[in-house]
């Protein structure tokens, strides 16, 4: 297996744990985007993994915004969030310590979010002058439009259980039951569709922004998808 500097990749059986060496959550690494596309190249095309967990996230302390990143680097950044947002199976983004910036950027793109019950989350951004990448479209989807506006106008830091019942995580845990507790979801996942997982996640995106009458267009046509699979695995 491909070795990796900011991060280990682990696979066992059809899970794949990728951990973050990722100190400073304000520094994007752009050695680190390119080590992830490999990372997420392997895991698609060389593994039959249908969960991807993702540790490291969150640091003992918030980052320190040091400099302002191009244009490009964002760009590059996004694309690697969409790889999550496009993987065939399900993403689990588990948190420890303070979640900001592109940390708390990458847990947007995931489909479930655990955190340790001491873990917090702010985002700094705006107060330095940059916009927190499209966490803002993708912040509104998990908290109303309101909360998300105080969230990043104030800087606010939320605790997980605060986070928990806003809609921001989905799990809170213990630290020592984070192995458990990533089994457990992992069972309930299970069986993975990932055809099915795929389609699902596009139509609850698409539902912000699509009409009820494309959305029923693109509901059949994943369906009839779906239902071909299902026989073709029955026959």
């Amino acid at each position: 297996m491909q070795q990796f500097n900011h991060f280990a990749l682990n696979i066992k059986g059809d899970i794949a744990t990728l951990t973050f060496q990722w100190s400073d959550p304000a520094e994007l690494d752009p050695t680190l985007l390119r080590e992830f596309s490999d990372a997420m190249d392997y895991i698609e095309d060389q593994t039959a993994c249908c969960v991807i967990v993702f540790q490291g996230l969150g640091v003992p302390s918030a980052g320190q915004y040091q400099h302002a990143l191009n244009l490009d680097q964002y760009s590059k950044w996004e694309k690697c969030l969409q790889r999550i947002e496009r993987f065939s199976g399900a993403s689990l983004a588990c948190i420890h310590g303070t979640c900001s910036w592109f940390h708390l950027q990458f847990m947007l793109a995931c489909d479930l979010r655990l955190a340790t019950a001491e873990s917090t989350f702010r985002s700094s951004e705006i107060k330095h002058g940059v916009l927190p990448g499209m966490g803002l479209f993708r912040l509104a989807k998990y908290v109303n439009p309101g909360r998300a506006r105080r969230f990043l106008f104030l800087n606010e830091v939320w605790r997980a259980d605060q986070a928990y019942d806003v809609g921001l995580i989905d799990r809170v845990c213990a630290a020592e039951e984070t192995d458990k507790t990533i089994q457990h979801i992992y069972t309930s996942l299970s069986p993975v569709c990932p055809d099915v997982l795929r389609n699902a996640r596009r139509l609850l995106d698409e539902s912000f922004a699509t009409s009820f009458q494309d959305a029923t267009g693109h509901y059949l046509a994943a369906q009839s998808t779906c239902l071909f699979a299902v026989r073709k695995k029955m026959s």
